[in-house]
């Protein structure tokens, strides 16, 4: 399992990011599997964040990407840590 945060994400009010982390890259004979996400607040010294969803996540050849939304009336300043598995493809059924 590896993890990357990334800071200082600004999301508009009611909007959505992509944001891509680029610490995992491709290997041969495994997939990258996503297991978790959390958000901390910058903006509040790193309290937890509750305000953001995490709603799709999608893999390039060079990164994965996590779609965030911002579901409140205010813009949002977060950090996002993504955590990530490597499977074996022949571990899928």
């Amino acid at each position: 399992m590896l993890s990357q945060k990334v800071t200082n994400i600004s999301i508009a009010a009611n909007g959505s990011i992509d944001v891509k982390f680029n610490a995992f890259p491709e290997k041969s004979g495994v997939e990258r599997t996503p297991l978790n996400i959390n958000f901390n607040n910058s903006a509040n010294g790193g309290a937890c964040y509750s305000g953001i969803t995490w709603y799709n996540t999608y893999v390039a050849s060079d990164s994965l990407h996590v779609c965030l939304h911002n579901f409140y009336t205010s813009p949002a300043k977060i950090d996002a840590t993504l955590t990530i598995m490597y499977v074996p493809t022949e571990w899928r059924s």
